[in-house]
């Protein structure tokens, strides 16, 4: 026996779907990753000091780990590495 799932419109429905957020979060994951390489590039420069106390770059690191590991995750994209200053 075959059983086909359907949505309400009656057409068969996809086992897996994709996200419908797909394309927002890879938008956002894409500004988020710009964010955070400019955070590195200050940190790496020692422009940092100009913006930030230590703890708030810190601070503003882990949050932009954060939401990348969030955006990656509605994309459907595995983890990607997390930056760290120290």
């Amino acid at each position: 026996m075959l059983f086909v799932v359907t949505g309400r419109s009656g057409f068969p429905m996809a086992i897996q779907q994709i996200s419908p957020y797909r394309a927002v979060a890879m938008e956002w994951l894409s500004l988020v990753e710009r964010r955070k390489a400019h955070l590195i590039e200050l940190f790496d420069t020692g422009r940092w000091r100009h913006y930030f106390t230590e703890s708030e770059l810190l601070d503003e690191l882990r949050a932009v780990n954060l939401a990348c590991e969030r955006f990656a995750d509605v994309a459907g994209l595995p983890p990607r590495p997390v930056a760290a200053a120290a």
